[in-house]
C-alpha cells in the first residue's frame, strides 16, 4: 500500500473520532461481528440440524476472515501507531490488543491441523471470547471500569495476595485437623485448598466438610475471615468508582462557587480566540457547530520550548488521567511539526492550545482542523504551572464564523 492509502486505512481501523463516517462504520461492523462470533460459538454447543450447523459454520468463517483482515491491516500500519518506535511491528504484536486478536482467530486456522474432538482444541476455541474485551475501546463506561482497575492495581494485587495467604493457611490447618478423621476426603493439603476456595468464596459445594470439633472450629473462623477478606477487592473497586464519578466534569464545574478552594486562572488576554474547521474547510464546522464538550473539561498544561514531537507527547500523557489527555495546552515557545499534528489527530486529541499567535503554518492548521480539533490561540499562561486543570474555553456563539473570541480560564484540580 502507498503511504497515503496506508494512512487512510490506519485512520479507518482506529477508533472513530469526529465525523469520519468510514471509521465509525468500521467500529460498528467490528463490534457486531464480535458479538455474532460469540453467539455462534455458544450455539455450536447445541445439537442442531445439518442445515443450521452449515449456516453457523459460514457465519463463523465470515467473522474469522474479517478479523484476520483487520489483524493484517493493523500489522501493516503498526509504524503509524508507534511512530517513534524502532520496531513498531514487534511493539504491536506484543501489545494486549494484538494478542487478543491473534487468539480470537487462531482456532479457525488450527481446525485443519488439530482434530476437532481434542479437548485442547475446544478450549482454544473458547479463547475467542477474549475478543469481547476489545469492545471496551468503543464504550466509555467500560473504559472507565478498566481505568479504575488499572489505577487500583497495586491495592487489588495486595488484597489477592492476602486471600491466597489465608487460603493456604486454611488448607494446611484443615488438612491436619481432618486428615485422621476422614483420610479419603482430606488426603492431602490440596484437598484442603479445594475446601478453602469453596469456603472463602462462600460457594460451599458441600462435597468436603469438617467432621471433627477442631475442624469445625477452624472452619467457623475461616468462614468469618473469608467474608471480610473477599469483600476487600469489592470495596477497593467501589471506592475507585466513586472517586472517578466525583471528579467528572460536572462535579468540577459545580466547584466554581464562591467558597471553592480551587484556584482559578484567567488565561485570556483580550485577543484569545478559537479557530473553527470552517477557517480552512468549506464543509467544516463553524463556530456555533463546535461541540462545547470539546472546549470544556479536564486538560493538561505542559511547558514545551522548541519542537514538539510525538515522543514528547507520549511522555506528557503518561503522567496524567485519560480524561485530561484529550485536551493539551502548551506553555512557552512550542512549535508543532506536520508529523506531530498528524499524531495528535491519530490519538484522538480534541483541543490544542498555545500562547503563540498561531499554532503553526497552513499545513499544520489543515491537518489539525480536518478532524474538527479545536485550536485555542493567544493564551496567557504566565502564572499557570504545569499540571492537570479543568478548562472552560467556550467561544462566543458567532453563527457562520470561522473564529471567535473566548474568555478562557483554568481551575486547579
Amino acid at each position: 500500500m502507498k503511504k497515503d492509502y496506508r494512512k487512510r486505512v490506519f485512520e479507518i481501523i482506529q477508533m472513530a473520532n469526529g465525523s469520519d463516517f468510514l471509521s465509525r462504520a468500521f467500529d460498528i461492523v467490528i463490534i457486531t461481528l464480535i458479538v455474532l462470533s460469540i453467539v455462534v460459538t455458544f450455539l455450536q454447543t447445541f445439537r442442531l440440524s445439518a442445515g443450521m450447523v452449515r449456516i453457523l459454520y459460514y457465519a463463523d468463517s465470515f467473522c474469522m476472515i474479517i478479523f484476520s483482515i483487520e489483524y493484517v491491516l493493523r500489522l501493516l500500519t503498526a509504524d503509524l501507531l508507534f511512530p517513534e518506535s524502532k520496531y513498531p511491528l514487534f511493539d504491536y504484536i506484543k501489545s494486549t490488543d494484538a494478542i487478543i486478536d491473534l487468539l480470537s482467530i487462531l482456532p479457525f486456522y488450527l481446525s485443519g491441523i488439530i482434530p476437532p474432538g481434542v479437548v485442547v482444541f475446544r478450549l482454544i476455541r473458547v479463547a475467542r471470547i477474549l475478543k469481547l474485551f476489545r469492545i471496551n475501546k468503543y464504550s466509555d463506561p467500560i473504559s472507565v471500569i478498566i481505568s479504575i482497575v488499572k489505577r487500583k492495581a497495586s491495592q487489588l494485587v495486595a488484597s489477592v495476595f492476602l486471600v491466597i495467604v489465608l487460603m493456604l493457611a486454611a488448607s494446611i490447618l484443615m488438612y491436619y485437623a481432618e486428615h485422621d478423621g476422614q483420610p479419603e476426603a482430606f488426603s492431602s493439603a490440596f484437598s484442603g485448598i479445594w475446601w478453602a476456595v469453596a469456603t472463602l468464596s462462600t460457594t460451599g459445594y458441600g462435597d468436603i466438610y469438617p467432621i471433627t470439633t477442631l475442624g469445625r472450629l477452624i472452619a467457623m473462623i475461616i468462614t468469618l475471615l473469608g467474608m471480610f477478606v473477599v469483600a476487600i477487592p469489592t470495596g477497593i473497586l467501589t471506592a475507585g468508582f466513586m472517586e472517578t464519578v466525583s471528579t467528572t466534569s460536572v462535579d468540577a464545574a459545580n466547584d466554581l462557587s464562591a467558597d471553592s478552594n480551587r484556584r482559578i486562572f484567567d488565561i485570556s488576554n483580550g485577543q484569545t480566540n478559537i479557530i473553527a474547521p470552517y477557517h480552512l474547510y468549506a464543509d467544516g464546522n463553524t463556530i456555533e457547530q463546535i461541540s462545547l464538550s470539546r472546549c470544556v473539561g479536564k486538560c493538561i498544561v505542559e511547558t514545551v520550548n522548541g519542537e514538539l514531537n510525538p515522543e514528547k507527547i507520549v511522555g506528557i500523557l503518561n503522567g496524567y488521567s485519560a480524561a485530561a489527555s484529550k485536551r493539551l495546552i502548551f506553555r512557552g515557545d512550542c512549535r508543532l511539526s506536520l508529523k506531530t499534528a498528524e499524531y495528535l489527530n491519530e490519538i484522538g486529541i480534541v483541543l490544542v492550545g498555545v500562547e503563540a499567535d498561531t499554532i503553526g503554518d497552513v499545513d499544520i492548521n489543515y491537518e489539525l482542523l480536518k478532524k474538527n480539533m479545536v485550536i485555542l490561540e493567544k493564551l496567557e499562561l504566565t502564572e499557570v504551572e504545569d499540571g492537570e486543570y479543568f478548562l472552560s474555553a467556550a467561544p462566543v456563539k458567532l453563527a457562520g464564523s470561522d473564529d471567535a473570541p473566548v474568555r478562557a480560564f483554568l481551575m486547579s484540580m
